[in-house]
């Protein structure tokens, strides 16, 4: 939620929703900013990014995805484009 605050437009909404799922609970959340640039795609869950100032920034999704897996879960990016993110977590009922 903090990268879908952040990075949306101000004033934009947020939605997030949960539903059941084959393998547990599924939560999305979508934003309507700008989407993650097409270069940062790939990597947004293999490694932190790093921000102009060179300081470590952009571990959310990476640390994220990481806790979630780690859960017996899974993080994944549905979409990214000009007209916002949408951004899907799986999560088992029992941990394992």
């Amino acid at each position: 939620l903090d990268n879908a605050i952040r990075y949306n437009n101000r004033g934009g909404e947020i939605h997030v929703s949960a539903d059941t799922h084959p393998q547990g609970i599924q939560i999305l959340v979508q934003d309507f900013g700008a989407g993650i640039p097409q270069h940062e795609q790939n990597i947004i869950f293999k490694e932190p990014l790093k921000n102009k100032d060179k300081k470590t920034g952009g571990m959310g999704l990476f640390v994220a995805k990481k806790h979630t897996e780690r859960l017996g879960g899974s993080l994944e990016l549905l979409k990214t484009d000009s007209s916002g993110t949408s951004i899907t977590i799986v999560l088992p009922l029992a941990l394992k």
